[in-house]
């Protein structure tokens, strides 16, 4: 008696995923999505930038400022122009990405470690634990995120003095900022973790854990929270291209970081008076913000993708 199958594995150099290894599994799924990878150059390139970029500017150059030689065109003393004190924009553009890809990754590490704790206490102890943090996440989740920055921000603004750290200085805007949006974008990921934990909670091999008289801390660590990483990398990539935009937002406004540290959005903030008179004051910032969302965006899908292992599908 002989058996066919209609579905055919995927074949990787000569060996069928169902013998790989679940990693291997996992980054083929993730090297198979274009998409994502198209995203995964650009967000390199703009890593390198901003990286490199230091070796040619330093962040003196990024403030140096003379104002007979403000609004200047691209040109050979300016090769992305000047901003509206005479400041290069191009060492500004590098010193304004560091932060603002800081700003992305510090926030998201805040609202991760806020939403995971929520999330899995929720759904692992269920009962009022439970129905106590859903009723703040849902009140948290009912206030328009954009207004509630605009208020923080602008009261907490100019509260904390200028630091140093390892050399650069960071106006205290920037650590208002980094708190502000990671306490306000933890409410997706806890309701996605309190929905992943509730189905882990009730597998055999939890229950065997109870039964085995495993505690509460070793059961949630050795076997919830490794079974969740997938949706936390995924709420995580796509938070810091959420957690930029915010950022250039209350920035282009007038209430985010505030001088002397650059970010693209408060290079924005000094280009509204100059749309049609010197572009190149939002072109360039707003390219950049731009390519760093859009192609953060394009790594949390194919992520996303890849972690699922359902998705065997070509992409």
């Amino acid at each position: 008696m002989t058996t066919s199958s209609s579905a055919k594995p995927a074949v990787l150099n000569g060996e069928s995923t169902v013998n790989l290894s679940r990693s291997r599994r996992t980054i083929y799924r993730f090297f198979r999505h274009r998409v994502a990878v198209i995203g995964t150059v650009i967000m390199l390139l703009i890593i390198l930038f901003v990286s490199l970029g230091t070796l040619f500017y330093s962040e003196a150059d990024s403030n140096w400022a003379d104002s007979g030689l403000r609004l200047q065109a691209p040109g050979e003393q300016f090769p992305l122009g000047s901003d509206t004190i005479g400041r290069s924009i191009l060492p500004r553009l590098i010193y304004g990405g560091q932060i603002s890809i800081l700003i992305g990754l510090t926030s998201v590490l805040v609202s991760v470690v806020v939403g995971t704790v929520v999330g899995v206490a929720s759904g692992y102890f269920g009962g009022i634990v439970d129905s106590l943090l859903m009723r703040l996440t849902e009140a948290m989740l009912s206030i328009p995120r954009l207004l509630l920055l605009l208020v923080m921000a602008k009261y907490f603004s100019g509260k904390i003095p200028t630091q140093e750290i390892l050399g650069r200085s960071f106006s205290g805007s920037v650590i208002v900022i980094v708190v502000i949006l990671g306490l306000t974008s933890w409410m997706a990921l806890a309701r996605i973790m309190r929905s992943a934990v509730l189905s882990i909670r009730e597998t055999e091999y939890v229950l065997a854990a109870h039964a085995l008289g495993a505690t509460h801390r070793r059961i949630i660590i050795a076997h919830v929270l490794p079974n969740t990483l997938a949706p936390v990398i995924v709420a995580a990539t796509l938070g810091v291209a959420s957690a930029i935009l915010s950022e250039a937002y209350i920035s282009f406004l007038g209430v985010g970081v505030q001088p002397p540290t650059a970010t693209w959005g408060n290079m924005l903030d000094g280009s509204r008076q100059f749309i049609d008179d010197a572009p190149w004051l939002w072109i360039f910032p707003g390219a950049m913000i731009v390519l760093t969302v859009m192609s953060i965006n394009f790594v949390g899908d194919g992520l996303r993708d890849a972690l699922d292992p359902r998705s065997d599908k070509k992409v």
